[in-house]
């Protein structure tokens, strides 16, 4: 049986190549890991792509600074960017965590630092951000500048909190002629309302209910000083710097589906008798153009059956979060459901998550 592991990243305990490595192990099977914009988007896609590995220096969220990586293709041409790398929530300490203060300023500069490296082409991920700052800070950092309603000028990191004071915001740049950018999403959820960036987003990141009403006003305020429609699918994406860059000459894809074509994961699905994906955490948003679902969707296309592997099922009412539901076991192709932490115990799901994926890889492949 010809095996193909596909997973995406299990946030804060395995990445996605090493979760893949460990499924294939334990299946014999061949590893393919995913992304979709978000964690491990630069990983995925380097081997494919050939890129060159490169480290600059940037502000980090919390404006110390980190060393991001981002790839470049080997004629120059091509610049794959995971804003993860400068502004990942991963780079934030727990008790640290408050998107009022911290700022999208190194998103920014590695962007600056692509197009200064002569790339004409850059595929940027946008997911997996500490952020929910509307790209002001990255706005800032590619050249814009404003004031705030007190007259002083807008701070060279700009963070969550001074967008719902800001009074202005000119020399926005835009990108050259003969300059193309992809944002890769791995949300469809819009910058502003009830679905947006602030309300959904931000309390994964540390904001209270306090926080993220200041957060949603500041949203508005920084729309009206941008074009673009804040109620678009995606421009929430990465607490709203999907907005920003759009704003910016920037193009929205869904990230699942384009790094999918770049991987040509319709080739290796179709050539598989199963294909096993996954993530750390099964619930409602993985149906919103996360990499499994979007695994899934391709398999179904081609009647390949799925195996899902979770980290952990949400337990929070919502149907959603239940393969089983709908389009999902019931008809959706979706043979096997294998929740490591119900499995092997949370604890051991967490600490050992090599060895759990690897002996659910064998377990599927006795299925």
């Amino acid at each position: 049986m010809a095996i193909l592991c596909a997973p995406a990243t299990f946030k804060e305990t395995c990445t996605a190549p090493r979760a893949a490595r460990a499924l294939a192990r334990g299946a014999m099977g061949i590893a393919m890991p995913v992304a979709d914009g978000g964690d491990d988007t630069l990983d995925v896609l380097a081997g494919r792509m050939d890129l060159e590995i490169r480290r600059t220096t940037v502000p980090g969220p919390d404006g110390r600074a980190v060393v991001a990586r981002w790839g470049r293709s080997r004629d120059g041409a091509v610049a794959v960017i995971e804003t993860a790398e400068a502004i990942g929530l991963r780079l934030v300490p727990p008790a640290a965590r408050s998107p009022l203060a911290l700022t999208s300023a190194g998103a920014g500069a590695l962007i600056r630092a692509a197009l200064a490296a002569g790339a004409r082409h850059l595929l940027i991920g946008l997911g997996g951000s500490a952020t929910c700052d509307g790209g002001l800070g990255a706005l800032i950092a590619l050249g814009a500048t404003g004031h705030m309603t007190d007259g002083t000028a807008l701070p060279d990191r700009a963070a969550g909190a001074d967008m719902a004071r800001l009074a202005s915001l000119s020399h926005l740049p835009r990108f050259a002629p003969g300059v193309t950018v992809e944002l890769l999403g791995d949300v469809t959820n819009p910058l502003l309302g009830a679905d947006g960036a602030a309300p959904v987003f931000a309390p994964q990141k540390g904001a209270d209910g306090a926080a993220v009403r200041l957060l949603e006003a500041g949203l508005s305020t920084l729309a009206r000083h941008l074009p673009g429609d804040p109620t678009a699918p995606g421009s929430g994406a990465a607490g709203g710097l999907g907005f920003a860059l759009g704003a910016l000459g920037a193009r929205l894809t869904a990230g699942a589906e384009r790094v999918l074509d770049l991987l040509d994961a319709d080739a290796a699905i179709r050539a598989s008798s199963l294909v096993v994906t996954g993530e750390g955490r099964l619930d409602a948003t993985t149906r919103a153009g996360k990499a499994p679902w979007a695994v899934v969707r391709r398999a179904q296309r081609f009647g390949v059956p799925v195996a899902l592997v979770v980290g952990s099922v949400a337990d929070d009412g919502d149907a959603q979060a239940d393969p089983r539901h709908g389009d999902g076991m019931d008809g959706g192709g979706i043979r096997h459901l294998i929740d490591l932490s119900r499995t092997f115990g949370t604890r051991r799901a967490r600490e050992r998550v090599t060895a759990c994926l690897r002996l659910a890889g064998r377990a599927l492949r006795h299925a």
